[in-house]
């Protein structure tokens, strides 16, 4: 069963979303985002996949969808070939209207240098270490 996140990032006043459709908890994405997505340069480049199937480390190049590289984001346009109308990221100017379509198990929120995060619809609170750990 998968767990759905949404990553959304504030750049100049916008917001861009996606959504990921694989391992969406704090221990996975959240440990991912903290770790190798703190350069809003290369938040933006993944966010310009458009809709992923998994988070990885890397941003990596086109591969095969069904046997991708480890650590590399597994993105449906990219690698799968999926149309870019169904894929592409959302681009709102209020962020209430681009939170409003993140309704999935965990929202990423990328704003003021830090990452932010919320168990569904819950309250944000800053994504720290701690968050990030496997507590089962």
């Amino acid at each position: 069963m998968s767990t759905r996140s949404n990553i959304v990032l504030e750049k100049n006043g916008h917001y861009y979303v996606i959504y990921s459709h694989w391992d969406g908890y704090p221990d996975n994405n959240g440990k991912i985002l903290l770790e190798h997505y703190t350069d809003p340069k290369k938040i933006f480049k993944l966010i310009g996949l458009g809709d992923i199937s998994s988070l990885g480390s890397q941003i990596g190049e086109k591969h095969d969808f069904d046997n991708p590289p480890k650590d590399v984001v597994n993105a449906y346009h990219r690698d799968r070939g999926e149309p870019w109308k169904n894929t592409k990221y959302g681009k709102f100017e209020d962020k209430e209207k681009a939170l409003k379509v993140c309704d999935n198990d965990y929202t990423y929120l990328f704003e003021n240098g830090e990452w932010l995060f919320r168990e569904g619809n819950g309250d944000f609170k800053k994504l720290t270490p701690k968050d990030c750990v496997d507590n089962a």
